[in-house]
């Protein structure tokens, strides 16, 4: 994936330096990597850190690397394993994201799979988040915003979605 370019050459160069942390843990497919690049990520500012959610992002609008047809390609698999990771060890800035990232890729949200695959990556920490329930609640808000848009789009076309 390649870093977005932004008009702050800080936030640049850190975002690119997060994206060379992402890829070299999913290359890597090594679970202790993705904690070892999940800590690294903890104790640098958040701008490092969006690379993570830029590459969830990427991978949510490329259906072709996302899903064969009957399961998530082993990229998406290692994304899970590394974002639970990054998750699990992050700061509350990264936490705070996560309304807006939802919302800012609902477009890329097209199938039932894509949804649930997003429940994976956020729903299993919502009950971590007892510190901040506002953000757990925008979270939740945004995902049933998703949920709610998706069935309402593709009941017709679709009707055994989320069946």
């Amino acid at each position: 994936a390649t870093p977005p370019q932004h008009g702050d050459p800080i936030t640049a160069h850190r975002l690119a330096i997060g994206h060379k942390l992402v890829e070299t843990a999913l290359t890597s497919r090594n679970p202790e990597m993705y904690n070892t690049v999940s800590l690294v990520f903890s104790a640098l500012p958040f701008s490092f850190s969006k690379a993570v959610f830029a590459r969830i992002a990427d991978l949510l609008a490329d259906s072709t690397q996302f899903y064969n047809g009957t399961t998530w390609s082993s990229t998406a698999q290692s994304l899970l394993l590394l974002t639970h990771s990054f998750l699990q060890h992050c700061k509350n800035d990264c936490v705070d994201y996560i309304p807006e990232f939802i919302n800012q890729n609902s477009t890329h949200l097209q199938t039932e799979c894509q949804v649930v695959y997003v429940f994976k990556l956020f729903s299993p920490f919502l009950r971590h988040w007892d510190r901040n329930t506002n953000t757990r609640k925008q979270i939740l808000y945004s995902l049933y915003q998703v949920m709610f848009s998706l069935l309402s789009e593709n009941s017709a076309s679709n009707p055994d979605l989320f069946v």
